[in-house]
């Protein structure tokens, strides 16, 4: 796999993340300036869970609403959830 391959993956991976816990991406993108996602974009970069990542959210059966705990992102997306949330209001 080429690495822009490899970052593609990644990124569609962090697409797949923000899809299956119903964050809107335009929010996630601009909330709290962007550094939902500045912070979360090397999180997934650097990530050894791709295959595990990838496996998780092709999984139509899971139904959690958190991301799972093999993520390096995990609590930057448990905020911008709880954010999302409080905007709804």
């Amino acid at each position: 796999m080429s690495v822009i391959d490899d970052i593609d993956c990644r990124l569609g991976n962090l697409l797949g993340m923000l899809d299956r816990l119903e964050l809107d991406p335009v929010a996630f993108s601009s909330g709290r300036k962007g550094l939902y996602l500045a912070a979360a974009i090397p999180g997934c970069l650097s990530c050894s869970n791709v295959e595990q990542c990838r496996k998780w959210l092709d999984d139509d059966a899971a139904t959690e609403q958190r991301a799972p705990d093999f993520c390096p992102n995990v609590q930057i997306f448990g905020w911008a959830r709880e954010d999302q949330q409080a905007w709804r209001k």
